[in-house]
C-alpha cells in the first residue's frame, strides 16, 4: 500500500501521522485547529510522498469514539487525489459575520430544493455551527442571504432531561403561528458574541419546512426546540434576538454592539465582518 497518512478529525482539532516505509508503526506529525487542517495538508503533501490517506474518527485511550469527533464516515482516499479531492470529503468551516454586517439585515430568499449544492452547504453550516459551539446557525449569519437554518438541541438534554434533542435543517420555513405561555429565557448569538439576555418568546409555533432530504413538514413544536427556531428564523427575516428587547436595554447594549460592529470584538471562532 505504500506511506501511509493517517488524519484523525476531532470537533476543535485534526491530528496527522504518518507510517515509516515499512509501515510498522505510525509517527505523530502535528496537530492543528481545524480551521488550519486544509493548509497543512496541502503544504505536507507538497513535500512528501504519500500514498495513502486515511481519514478516521479520533478516538480515546479505550479505543472508543471522541464524543467531540465530527467525522462519522470514514474514508479512503487514494494519495494522486491530494489536497483538492480531500477537500470535497470534509465540509467547510466558515466565517461568521458579525453584527454590523448588511447580510444580518436582509429578508433572506428562497432555496432552489433542486440546487445540488444545498446538501454541501448545509453539511458547512452544521461543521460551522459545532465548531462555534452553537445550537443553531442561519444562512445569513455566513454571508448568504438564503432562506435556510440549522439546528441541533442536543445541549438542553442537561438542562431539561424531558427534552429529546432534535437536528436538522430547516429550508424554506414558515412560521405560520406562534401561541402558547410567553417564556423569557437568556439568549445569545453567534453573529453577536458576549451578548446574553432575557428575551421573550412564546413557547409554541406551528412551522411549514423542507428538510435537508428535500421531505415537506408542517408541523407545531414547542419548548427549547421553538425558541431556537424562532431565533434562527429572525435571521431569515433579517433581525438579531436584540430587536426583541426593549429600548432601554438596547440603549444600554449599544456600546457593546458598537464594539462589535466595529471589529473590536473577537471570538475564538471563524469570522469576519
Amino acid at each position: 500500500m505504500g506511506r501511509i497518512m493517517a488524519i484523525d478529525y476531532g470537533q476543535k482539532r485534526v491530528g496527522f501521522a504518518v507510517t515509516d516505509e515499512l509501515q510498522i508503526c505510525a509517527h505523530a506529525l502535528e496537530t492543528v485547529p481545524v480551521a488550519q487542517a486544509f493548509d497543512f495538508l496541502k503544504d505536507y503533501l507538497n513535500k512528501e510522498k504519500v500514498d495513502v490517506v486515511v481519514i478516521g474518527e479520533a478516538k480515546q485511550l479505550d479505543n472508543t469514539p471522541s464524543e467531540s469527533c465530527r467525522c462519522h464516515h470514514p474514508a479512503i482516499l487514494s494519495g494522486a487525489t491530494r489536497y483538492d479531492q480531500f477537500k470535497k470529503q470534509r465540509t467547510m468551516i466558515l466565517p461568521i459575520v458579525l453584527y454590523g454586517n448588511p447580510v444580518l439585515r436582509k429578508t433572506a430568499v428562497e432555496v432552489d430544493l433542486k440546487d445540488e449544492a444545498l446538501k454541501g452547504f448545509v453539511n458547512d453550516l452544521f461543521d460551522t455551527m459545532y465548531h462555534a459551539e452553537g445550537v443553531g446557525l442561519a444562512a445569513p449569519q455566513v454571508g448568504k442571504s438564503m432562506r435556510i437554518f440549522v439546528v441541533d438541541s442536543a445541549p438542553y438534554k442537561e438542562i431539561y432531561p424531558d427534552h429529546e434533542p432534535f437536528k436538522g435543517a430547516f429550508i424554506n420555513p414558515t412560521i405560520t403561528d406562534r401561541f402558547g405561555e410567553d417564556v423569557p429565557f437568556a439568549e445569545g448569538c453567534l453573529s453577536l458574541p458576549k451578548i446574553n439576555e432575557d428575551v421573550i418568546r412564546k413557547s409554541d409555533i406551528h412551522i411549514t419546512y423542507y428538510d435537508e432530504k428535500g421531505e415537506y413538514h408542517d408541523c407545531d413544536i414547542n419548548g427549547i426546540l421553538a425558541r431556537i427556531i424562532q431565533h434562527e428564523y429572525d435571521h431569515l427575516e433579517g433581525k438579531v434576538f436584540t430587536d426583541n428587547l426593549s429600548q432601554i436595554k438596547k440603549m444600554v447594549l449599544k456600546r457593546q454592539l458598537n464594539d462589535i460592529a466595529s471589529g473590536k470584538v473577537h471570538p475564538a471562532y471563524k469570522t469576519k465582518k
